[in-house]
């Protein structure tokens, strides 16, 4: 099977060698397989890092003297992707971005929409940034991109304009979904709201963490940066975000702190602002039986019954005691 970075990296070479004025741009591109984007963009490849930490690789990278453009790019839509693939490699456009760049994330038109509340990430983001985030399932986006950089104003209204029309699809979805209440959304999604802080919750253990096969620091870092762009509470700081890992123990998380240098998923998780993992162990005053339970369930498939079941029975019961004040984060 042709493979998702294969089709679009093709595609997105294709549409550059397609525009007849390219305005003094260049992309950068390397073949499936090479390692040449894990370096950093300074030296030669398609990887931003800022302060301190490394942003996953993009796919390409357009540019010209004052304008830079990270590109990340993904067939998930077409491979069966109604939800987690399509904001696990999301912090790869992440790195320009922060350092003040452009990030473009495509996702290549296929069976499922891309989702709604990318766009109100993206939108955010770019609120929050002097870079720009856009979503898109559209490679023309690169022809007017490249278009309007001949003039800083057009360039400027063109990325502006592109940042409201993302606003006005999350809108549209917010409130069609949702009635445009943050309650609402909370409540099916994973998510308590306290007076200091948000929290959700995500199903990674151990094994998800460590072991390749489970790509688990992609997923929890979608879901991280999903909660922590999406929340305004949270990204202007008014409240802490609280990722909580039921499944994981103190003991585990302290070891996944030691691997941040040669993991960067793991490093951008734990290092990120105002963003607080917390795990089983964090529960003052949980009761024994809800502890056993999840403990129980720490190595079982969360995607079959009774697993799936009881896992969401005692997370449905442990927000139940946070909102009622009977436990508490320590």
């Amino acid at each position: 099977m042709t493979t998702s970075d294969s089709i679009t990296k093709s595609e997105l070479i294709e549409q550059f060698e397609n525009i007849k004025d390219k305005n003094g741009f260049e992309l950068r591109v390397f073949p499936e397989g090479s390692n040449d984007d894990q370096v950093l963009y300074e030296d030669g490849g398609c990887t931003f890092a800022y302060k301190g930490k490394t942003y996953g690789s993009c796919d390409g990278v357009l540019f010209k003297k004052n304008i830079i453009v990270g590109i990340e790019m993904t067939d998930a839509l077409n491979r069966g992707s109604t939800g987690s693939a399509q904001v696990q490699r999301f912090h790869h456009a992440l790195g320009p971005v922060k350092n003040g760049y452009y990030g473009i994330y495509y996702l290549r038109k296929g069976k499922h929409p891309i989702r709604n509340d990318l766009y109100g990430m993206a939108y955010n983001i770019s609120k929050s940034n002097k870079g720009k985030y856009l979503i898109t399932d559209d490679l023309k986006i690169i022809d007017d991109f490249i278009k309007n950089s001949k003039d800083e104003k057009k360039i400027k209204k063109f990325v502006l304009d592109y940042m409201e029309s993302m606003k006005s699809k999350f809108n549209k979805y917010f409130k069609d979904r949702y009635s445009s209440n943050w309650s609402n959304y909370f409540s099916q999604r994973s998510t308590l709201e306290k007076k200091d802080f948000i929290c959700k919750y995500q199903a990674n253990g151990y094994r998800q963490f460590t072991e390749g096969t489970y790509r688990g620091g992609h997923l929890a870092l979608g879901e991280m940066y999903l909660a922590k762009y999406l929340f305004e509470k949270v990204s202007n700081n008014k409240k802490k975000l609280y990722m909580l890992f039921p499944r994981l123990e103190k003991i585990e998380l302290e070891d996944l702190k030691k691997r941040t240098k040669t993991n960067k998923e793991l490093n951008l998780l734990l290092n990120e602002d105002n963003v607080y993992i917390k795990t089983i162990d964090d529960l003052k005053n949980l009761p024994e039986e809800i502890k056993r339970m999840m403990r129980s369930l720490k190595l079982e498939n969360l995607n079959i019954n009774p697993n799936r079941q009881n896992y969401k029975n005692t997370m449905i019961k442990i927000f139940q005691l946070l909102e009622e004040n009977k436990i508490s984060f320590v």
